[in-house]
This record gives C-alpha cells, sequence and structure tokens, in this order.
C-alpha cells in the first residue's frame, strides 16, 4: 500500500459517479467523526489516569510530611511500598 497525492486523489473521486461519490463521501465523514469520538474518549481516559497519579502523588507526599511512615502511606494510598519511595525520592523528600 503506497500514498497517493492530494492531486490524484481529487482526479479519482473527480471519475467516480456522483451517487457513488455521495455515499463514498459520507462514508469519509462517518469514519472521520468515529475517529474523532475514539481519540476523545482515549483522551479522556488518560486525562483521569493522569489525575488519579498526580492526587495520589499529593497524598503521598503530604501524608510524609505529616510524619506517617511508608508502609502506612503505601497501605492507605494502595501503592507498593516501593512506588511510595520513588515518589518521595523523586520530590525531595528521602534521600
Amino acid at each position: 500500500m503506497s500514498d497517493i497525492t492530494e492531486t490524484q486523489l481529487g482526479e479519482t473521486i473527480k471519475s467516480i459517479p456522483e451517487p457513488i461519490k455521495e455515499t463514498i463521501m459520507t462514508t469519509y465523514t462517518r469514519l472521520i467523526e468515529k475517529g474523532k469520538l475514539e481519540g476523545e474518549q482515549i483522551g479522556i481516559q488518560k486525562g483521569e489516569q493522569i489525575g488519579i497519579q498526580k492526587g495520589k502523588l499529593e497524598v503521598v507526599i503530604s501524608l510524609y510530611d505529616e510524619g506517617f511512615e511508608t508502609p502506612r502511606i503505601a497501605k492507605i494510598v494502595k501503592l507498593q511500598e516501593e512506588e511510595v519511595d520513588n515518589i518521595l525520592e523523586k520530590n525531595g523528600r528521602l534521600k
């Protein structure tokens, strides 16, 4: 499969009979809209995941700053202790 130029595509479309061309363009438009909706849903899901991760990061740091130990923090935020330690290290809390 190879790409065709816009000019080649335009010439090809011009050569298609009108009723078929309308069907093709309607189908094309529906496919574009479907792709946009799927992309939007993926974006929303990724945004939610990022938000959850950011929230956990903030809670981990806050709990640590309040004197909580790593095992307790891990249990509260439902992370592995290693993940909690990594968050704390990356944010200058552990050395």
